[in-house]
């Protein structure tokens, strides 16, 4: 799954999810918005690494 359609799925853009991708902070709600995608508690996301991020939405959104 392209990074487009996870930023759609969690409903930021795809500016913004490079931007969460490549170390910059996450708010509540987006934080709480990958939770909701990935079933994960939001408040991991919070101190959650970028590259276990990526992994984690790539996998509950199906990546190839």
């Amino acid at each position: 799954m392209k990074q487009r359609e996870i930023a759609k799925k969690i409903g930021i853009t795809e500016g913004r999810l490079s931007q969460i991708l490549a170390g910059d902070s996450i708010g509540r709600k987006v934080a709480q918005a990958m939770a909701d995608v990935t079933g994960d508690p939001w408040t991991d996301f919070l101190t959650m690494p970028p590259e276990l991020i990526r992994e984690k939405l790539e996998t509950a959104c199906g990546a190839e």
